[in-house]
Order: structure tokens, then C-alpha cells, then sequence
């Protein structure tokens, strides 16, 4: 065997290549219109007959590929004689969902998660601060607006509370990091009626403190201040984990949604 033989057989896969099946690839070519915005969202898919000759397959073929995306959550199938499927916009709530499942099954703890939070959302205020738009000053308002006009209803102020923090993710632009934070907002929400719920005695105590901290915050980024504004949310961060630990201890994440 000569030595260019021997290099190339050394550099073959370990197993054998999957090929596709059909019902993968049409899946697959139907998706990517999806994502692409050729096929519209909320409008319906062609009728079964028009994709089956359109990619040359069977009916059976052709169902398999729409079992699939509407799997993903991709589209939506109305069976019976009036039936079809309907394109649905891609969201993160189907992501979120199995992110959340999985940080529970790997036994991911609190601490865990506000370590990724401190990591992610002084980052977010940085890049806010460093190029600051009026509209998103103005959304982060609003939602300061918002937790401040329900103080007195910590179920509501507690959604409105994880809002203000999606919200200083979401203005900073990046796309990476929205997603990612919203993977960790939907434990947070949970965090925060598991504490609320242990510390309703001082609940006023730590509303009017977030608050505080909430605006200051606003006051920092409108300053320009984007180094005050970074260490001051990393402090943020930092103090909500100390109170949750001294609230709720060492917990992992599947104990906090097990207690809804």
C-alpha cells in the first residue's frame, strides 16, 4: 500500500456518512424558506398536492417532511377535510422551553445561573453605553415606568422586574445575547417568586431597592457613563445572588420549578 493510500484512508470517517432521507430533505428546503421569509409567516402552506409534485414525492414522503417542521414549531397543521398547514413565525419560546428542561436535567444549580447572568448582562449595559439610542433609553423608561406602578403587587412586579432586565439585554442589540439571556429570564421569573414568597415581610425592603438601582442604571446610561454603568449592573447582579442564596440556598433550578 503505498503512503498517499495509507494517509487517505487514515483521514475516512470513523462511520459511515448518513444520507438524508427524502422526507429530511424537503423538510429541510421547506425550513430554510421559512427562516428566509420566502414562505410568510401566518399565511398557509400550498396545498399537498402542489409540494408533492413541486419536489417529486409521495404523499407519505411529503407528511413525514411536515411532521418534522411542525415538530420545530415551525408550522402549524390543521387536520380534517378543511385542514392544512400554516407557516408560524420561529420564536424563542419553543427554545426557551427545551433550554429551561435542560438546565434541569443537567441538575444546573442558582448560582449557576446567576454566574452566566453576571457574565451576560453587564456585557449587554456596555455595549449600550458605548452606543446609546434614544429609543432604547426610552423602552428601558417604559419598563422602569412599568415595575414602578406595580410596587404593591409583588406577582405582577415580579414579571415586570425580569422585563426591565430583558429589556437592558434586548437594547443593546446583540441578538446572541438576547437569546441566551431569555434562556436564563425564564428561571429567573421562577427565582423571584420563590423569594418574593419567602420574604414577603421585607418585600417592600428589596421592591424599593431594585427600583433604586433600576434608575440608577437610566441615570448612569443617559450620562454616557458606560464604565459606571457596567460595574454598577455587575454589582447589581452580584447583590440579587447574595440575596437569593441567603433566601433560597444552594438550589438547583428543577426544585424552583417543581415548587409552582
Amino acid at each position: 500500500m503505498s503512503e498517499e493510500r495509507a494517509i487517505a484512508e487514515s483521514e475516512l470517517p470513523s462511520r459511515p456518512l448518513r444520507v438524508p432521507k427524502t422526507a429530511d430533505l424537503v423538510a429541510a428546503n421547506l425550513r430554510r424558506q421559512i427562516i428566509r421569509g420566502d414562505l410568510v409567516a401566518d399565511e398557509p402552506l400550498p396545498a399537498e398536492s402542489a409540494l408533492m409534485q413541486h419536489y417529486n414525492v409521495s404523499r407519505p414522503t411529503l407528511r413525514e417532511a411536515l411532521r418534522i417542521l411542525e415538530h420545530e414549531e415551525l408550522i402549524v397543521v390543521k387536520r380534517g377535510a378543511h385542514g392544512g398547514a400554516r407557516v408560524t413565525p420561529p420564536d424563542a419560546v419553543a427554545a426557551t422551553r427545551s433550554a429551561a428542561h435542560l438546565l434541569q436535567y443537567r441538575g444546573t444549580t442558582l448560582s449557576d445561573v446567576f454566574e452566566a447572568r453576571a457574565i451576560i448582562e453587564p456585557a449587554a449595559v456596555r455595549l449600550l453605553a458605548d452606543r446609546p439610542s434614544p429609543d432604547a433609553i426610552a423602552m428601558l423608561e417604559d419598563a422602569h415606568a412599568l415595575e414602578c406602578s406595580l410596587r404593591d403587587d409583588w406577582d405582577r412586579y415580579n414579571v415586570a422586574s425580569a422585563a426591565f432586565h430583558a429589556r437592558v439585554v434586548e437594547a443593546c442589540g446583540n441578538q446572541t445575547l438576547v437569546l441566551v439571556n431569555e434562556f436564563l429570564l425564564a428561571i429567573v421569573r421562577h427565582h423571584h417568586r420563590a423569594m418574593f414568597r419567602r420574604s414577603e415581610d421585607q418585600f417592600e425592603g428589596l421592591v424599593s431597592s431594585a427600583i433604586d438601582e433600576h434608575r440608577r442604571l437610566l441615570d448612569l446610561l443617559r450620562d454616557g457613563d458606560a464604565e459606571g454603568a457596567e460595574a454598577m449592573w455587575r454589582g447589581h447582579i452580584d447583590g440579587a445572588a447574595v440575596a437569593a442564596m441567603r433566601w433560597l440556598g444552594e438550589r438547583k433550578v428543577i426544585e424552583l420549578f417543581e415548587e409552582e
